[in-house]
């Protein structure tokens, strides 16, 4: 199963589009993603997903610090090919990125949410 965590809300059956087509920065680096875009961790054109055998949210968080009982986490269906996640040190069986997802289901609403 694929996942993607993120902060705000994507209807079931919605694309989750990257942060360059929805014409926003990146959240995940904050202050230093200048940085991380030059260094080529960050590709704000894709969207960045794992994969996990669980779909019990318990056991993503910490999965990276964009993984957090702050963030909504998502079952999705990846558009396009699979693209090894270009982060340091990312494991390149679990973390990709790709074009877009859909959102077949929220497994994680944040505890402010609810």
């Amino acid at each position: 199963m694929w996942f993607h965590s993120s902060p705000h809300l994507i209807p079931d059956g919605a694309a989750v589009l990257s942060a360059a087509d929805q014409g926003i920065e990146p959240t995940s680096f904050g202050d230093q993603l200048e940085e991380a875009v030059a260094l080529g961790v960050v590709v704000p054109d894709r969207v960045f997903i794992y994969q996990h055998h669980s779909d019990d949210p318990h056991q993503h968080f910490g999965i990276g610090p964009w993984v957090s009982k702050d963030s909504y986490i998502y079952e999705v269906e990846p558009i396009g090919t699979l693209e090894d996640d270009p982060g340091l040190g990312a494991d390149p069986d679990n973390f990709k990125c790709c074009l877009k997802a859909t959102v077949r289901r929220c497994i994680h609403l944040p505890e402010l949410a609810l």
